[in-house]
């Protein structure tokens, strides 16, 4: 019994000299320890670079804002403190919070990014226990400009939509210039342009800083003393192709055109028709990303690059240059329409503006059915599908982009007789508004289709450029000599009798094209899903979607402009509904980036308008109303030869197509862009026989020969 008792008092004795170690010898330094494993020493995130359009306009940038936080082990009362945070800060749950401040955990958030009033009513009640840190917090300057583009960041910062997730390895700081992350999108066009490098032109230190925080159970930071704005490591800036003031004017007429005509929603896209660069980029409903919880998720969507919709009339402008790209047809031959009512199969085709025959000028116009049908007949099924695969339809584009949708046409085996039929005049094809307004500019560009531009350069945080982006030709769609003939066709749609008049600029000409679609059923309306809808697989009989499409000035086209109004009131034709906002914001881009007005006179086409008959392959078929000089020519004689050669040099192919026609005089063109050299040279009598020969390069080669950046898509 004794020994018993002495082995009990023993192990009684150790207990007590172990506990008495604890608590008192090695307090401070088990202390130390529990608290290194809550308070360290990191190095602090870096502040997301800045984003800007093309002028240097701040579009997005991060600011310091504070956060309250607690340590909970310090909170003296959790019920008297939680109180008196609910009387000073909004959107808190006093019985929740009181909760939190009586667990035991060292670090708990209180409320994230709080305004500058609410930390300093906090800050006044000096809380025991109660900290206020420092996180960045992103800030859009201008509010709902480009917002769907630009996107937004998540409450950690991180990039969840638009260029904002596109661009995020770029926007934040690495030790090697940056590359911008790859969607499939830009991995797949890195594969198709073998060969293109972008070499960085400085490589900039990465800063860091090392400060103390703090971490709560579930792995959330605040640091403790905040973070130095002037020493926080930033990701690098990225300057936009878009025009803020482009952007604004796009966006306010496209906002106007919506609301007048009580429409779903709406897009407007302007494009630099020789680089491939965006300059405004609208979607409506509008959306700040500085408060995306006001707003629908509908509104969250970038429509321009995500939507897919069948464009209707608009595509027949596509089908035209694959008819006068295969030589099938003459501006001023005259078709057979039928009256307004033709017959494929068992299907009618109708006209909205009957007719017994047009011009097959007039039949993009008055925009016929049956008149482009016909036309497309003479090429086949094989030939328009090979022409619309080159204008990049039913593949993404390759720009830079969170997501691209790419757009579906049919394989050749599938279309049957009235596939073919609609395709010709865009039924039964989905494209996305970029694809459509990219198409267009190539048509502009000499046939040249470009990778469309987003971005234009890389910067450090002190200016200087990483990376530069320069345009890329991806393909030619069709040959150069024919796109004068294609924009001669579309300038018919906004001249008297047209269907685009609306969209006719004061002092400038305008190649077009309207378009009014029936869009296909969907058992989802703004994003949503109606109750109890489901898919058919027709139309629906009350929603339309107005576009107009459009080339300024189309003498020598520099803008691309399309505008999309989706289910407005009633039919909603696109020539009263889109037209009217094509023209404001043409009107307004024209005028700001100063581009030199119109100037028309009626020419006499040489041998009264049979020139296009005459043998000349190098010669598009072409019967002009007006023909528009780039500048004024006094060697040149209406409707007769010229006594001497024109000066070609400095021309685009259009102008000098359209001048040789107009004097009666043949040309060999040779390569493409601008014209450099020509044979005989200008001034040297003619007698009426000679062929001249004028060689054209291309502006791009021309200008930025020992440009080092890749092209965008190779991101």
């Amino acid at each position: 019994m004794v020994a018993v008792t002495f082995v009990i008092l023993a192990l009684l004795g150790v207990g007590i000299y172990k506990a008495f170690t604890l608590q008192i010898l090695d307090r401070e330094h088990l202390l130390n320890v529990a608290e290194q494993n809550y308070l360290r020493t990191m190095v602090v995130e870096e502040r997301r670079g800045e984003i800007v359009d093309r002028r240097g306009q701040l579009l997005a940038t991060s600011v310091k804002v504070d956060t309250i936080v607690a340590n909970p082990r310090e909170v003296r009362d959790p019920v008297a403190t939680a109180k008196a945070l609910v009387s000073v800060l909004g959107g808190l749950d006093e019985a929740k919070l009181t909760q939190k401040l009586s667990s035991k955990s060292w670090w708990i958030h209180i409320k994230r990014r709080v305004s500058e009033q609410e930390s300093a009513a906090v800050r006044a009640l000096r809380l025991p226990g109660i900290l206020i840190t420092q996180e960045w917090k992103r800030y859009y300057p201008k509010r709902e400009l480009a917002g769907q583009l630009i996107g937004r960041v998540g409450a950690d910062a991180l990039g969840l939509e638009g260029l904002e997730k596109a661009l995020e390895k770029t926007l934040v700081t690495r030790p090697e210039p940056p590359e911008p992350e790859t969607t499939q999108t830009e991995t797949a066009v890195a594969e198709k342009t073998p060969g293109s490098s972008s070499k960085p032109a400085v490589k900039p230190p990465v800063a860091t800083i090392k400060v103390p925080y703090i971490k709560d159970i579930k792995g959330r930071t605040a640091y403790v003393e905040g973070i130095p704005a002037d020493l926080a490591p930033e990701g690098y800036s990225v300057e936009l192709t878009i025009d803020a003031e482009i952007q604004s004017a796009a966006e306010e007429a496209l906002k106007k055109g919506v609301v007048a005509h009580n429409a779903q929603s709406g897009i407007a896209i302007v494009m630099n028709v020789e680089t491939g660069e965006i300059l405004a980029l609208a979607n409506y409903p509008e959306f700040n990303p500085n408060s995306p919880g006001n707003h629908d998720t509908y509104a969250w969507k970038n429509r321009a690059l995500k939507d897919q919709y069948e464009p209707g009339s608009t595509f027949k402008v596509f089908s035209m240059a694959a008819v006068l790209d295969r030589k099938a047809a003459r501006l001023n031959e005259k078709i057979n329409t039928e009256n307004g009512v033709m017959r494929v199969g068992k299907y009618l085709i109708r006209d909205t503006h009957r007719a017994k025959e047009m011009t097959v000028r007039e039949v993009l116009g008055h925009s016929s059915n049956i008149g482009i049908t016909k036309l497309t007949q003479r090429i086949g099924k094989k030939n328009l599908h090979s022409m619309l695969k080159s204008f990049g339809f039913g593949e993404r584009t390759g720009i830079v982009s969170d997501y691209e949708a790419p757009g579906s046409i049919q394989p050749l085996k599938l279309w049957a007789d009235i596939t073919f039929a609609n395709v010709s005049f865009g039924q039964g094809i989905a494209v996305t508004p970029l694809q459509m307004v990219r198409a267009v500019a190539a048509i502009g560009n000499e046939g040249k289709l470009m990778r469309p531009q987003i971005l234009r350069r890389i910067l450090t945080r002190d200016g200087h450029t990483v990376r530069e982006f320069v345009p890329e030709v991806v393909g030619q769609t069709i040959r150069p000599d024919v796109a004068p003939l294609v924009i001669d066709a579309m300038k018919a749609c906004v001249e008297p009798g047209g269907t685009g008049t609306a969209a006719a600029i004061p002092g400038y000409t305008v190649a077009g094209k309207t378009g009014t679609a029936q869009k296909a059923d969907s058992p989802f309306r703004k994003g949503k899903r109606i109750a109890n809808k489901t898919k058919s697989k027709g139309y629906m009989p009350d929603a339309w979607i107005a576009s107009f499409v459009g080339l300024v000035p189309a003498e020598n086209p520099q803008l691309a402009i399309l505008v999309i109004v989706d289910e407005p009131d009633g039919r909603g034709f696109g020539g009263v509904v889109a037209a009217p906002v094509f023209r404001e914001i043409g009107e307004f881009a024209l005028k700001h980036l100063q581009i030199q007005k119109s100037v028309a006179r009626p020419v006499k086409i040489a041998n009264k308008g049979e020139l296009e008959q005459r043998p000349a392959p190098a010669l598009p078929n072409i019967g002009l109303a007006d023909a528009v000089m780039e500048q004024p020519f006094a060697t040149i004689m209406q409707g007769d030869q010229p006594q001497t050669v024109p000066n070609f040099v400095g021309q685009s192919i259009a102008a000098v197509v359209r001048t040789a026609l107009t004097a009666g005089i043949q040309v060999e063109i040779e390569g493409t862009g601008r014209a450099v050299a020509q044979n005989p040279s200008p001034g040297t009598k003619l007698d009426g026989s000679e062929r001249i020969r004028v060689r054209f390069e291309s502006a791009i080669n021309r200008e930025l020969p020992n440009q080092s950046a890749s092209a965008q898509g190779g991101l």
